[in-house]
């Protein structure tokens, strides 16, 4: 459920939003705040540091999903 959420949120929805849809799964909403947290920031770390590697288009999708993971982690930490 957590690879979803930054897709969602690529998708169009607000992280907010994502989030509301995510926890309707049972096993997201009662994992630790800090456990989605730091994958959320890992997730995000990957696609930044590989956002210049590939083809055009992989690069494309890694700089949105980096922008997409910061506004997820910046939505966790509120």
């Amino acid at each position: 459920m957590a690879l979803l959420v930054p897709q969602l949120i690529l998708a169009g929805h607000t992280p907010e939003d994502a989030e509301k849809h995510a926890t309707q799964v049972p096993a997201y909403r009662d994992a630790p705040d800090n456990a989605i947290i730091t994958f959320a920031s890992s997730i995000t770390t990957y696609w930044a540091q590989r956002a210049g590697q590939g083809v055009p288009e992989l690069r494309r999708y890694r700089t949105r999903a980096g922008t997409a993971g910061r506004a997820w982690e910046a939505c966790r930490r509120r």
